[in-house]
């Protein structure tokens, strides 16, 4: 909620839930992220279908560099298009969208 308020995004244009994706989550939404290394993004990647939305995107950010490839393979084999990649230093971000 930190970073909403310091981007100036109204509390109410946004809800923040927490959980186990396939145990504690029961809605669907718009848009999904994840900021987290790549071996949990990739664990939760199956389940993310049952909470977004068709046409949801989803945000995975946290990624080292050298996991590239794999996660963005593994992003499109989970339903994704592929949106785009961006590179910090040895970080980056991947946005796709649920198809």
């Amino acid at each position: 909620c930190e970073n909403m308020a310091l981007n100036g995004i109204p509390a109410a244009q946004y809800r923040v839930v927490t959980g186990h994706l396939a145990y504690d989550v029961h809605e669907m939404f718009d848009m999904a992220a994840a900021n987290i290394l790549a071996p949990v993004i990739k664990e939760l990647l199956p389940d993310l279908p049952k909470v977004l939305k068709k046409g949801g995107i989803a945000i995975f950010s946290g990624i080292l560099n050298r996991d590239r490839a794999e996660m963005e393979q593994a992003v499109q084999q989970n339903g994704f298009e592929l949106l785009q990649t961006v590179q910090e230093k040895d970080w980056i971000a991947i946005v796709g969208k649920l198809i």
